[in-house]
């Protein structure tokens, strides 16, 4: 009842309205749905219902419309870099790739790919910024595939690898890596960016670099929908 009334003023303000049911009341879920909410996403909190309030069509996003991936590309001294090797491959190959993973929720690109780097070789950095990135058609679930490549400044040289997470880690003299005919894609993304170029490798990802304060910045919150967590059916 308290929902249902609570409905009516939403819909005087908001333009849609979210409601949060965690695993210990999902009896929410039924209620919410009988007032015309529908489920959104799930994750291990609970169940996110939404419910659109106005008469046009509605607008709000999917929920996890991309996978987000970041790499990072560390370098010691002009010409190596950081590279590792999976523990498995899916297509039984397994290949020298730049450290990277997922993006976690709540995490930054450019702190995924610092993160990545330190879980798989140890070596702990800071970024700088972004040198490339591409988009897969749909990977997972449908969902394309956003990969972000970060230019890092290592603040450690020493590997040591979390077996765990990979096979082998070290240093790689990066025009050596590049020569490699793998169908690594980070590795094929550098190698546009590079293009041949006469200058040290370090150089040509220092000078193209998105930097991080250019790629990450704040933007004002704009309040459109209202948010509340159901603790009780």
């Amino acid at each position: 009842a308290i929902l249902e009334e609570s409905l009516k003023e939403w819909e005087q303000q908001h333009k849609a309205v979210w409601v949060q049911v965690p695993n210990s009341a999902l009896e929410g879920v039924k209620i919410c749905a009988d007032l015309g909410f529908y489920p959104h996403h799930a994750n291990d909190s609970g169940v996110m219902m939404a419910k659109w309030l106005l008469e046009s069509p509605n607008t709000l996003p999917s929920y996890s419309s991309h996978y987000v991936g970041a790499g990072g590309l560390v370098f010691r001294g002009d010409n190596e870099i950081l590279v590792v090797k999976n523990n498995t491959s899916p297509v039984g190959v397994i290949n020298w790739r730049i450290p990277g993973g997922l993006v976690e929720t709540t995490e930054t690109v450019l702190e995924a790919a610092a993160r990545e780097t330190k879980e798989e070789t140890g070596i702990e950095t800071s970024p700088i910024g972004v040198v490339a990135f591409r988009e897969k058609p749909p990977f997972v679930f449908n969902r394309p595939d956003i990969y972000f490549i970060v230019l890092l400044e290592a603040l450690s040289f020493e590997v040591t690898p979390d077996y765990r997470e990979v096979l082998e880690a070290r240093w790689m003299d990066f025009k050596e890596w590049i020569a490699e005919d793998t169908s690594n894609t980070s590795r094929h993304m550098l190698e546009k960016v590079f293009n041949n170029s006469s200058e040290s490798p370090k150089q040509v990802f220092t000078n193209k670099v998105m930097l991080a304060e250019e790629f990450c910045f704040k933007t004002p919150k704009h309040q459109s929908t209202h948010l509340c967590h159901l603790t009780k059916p």
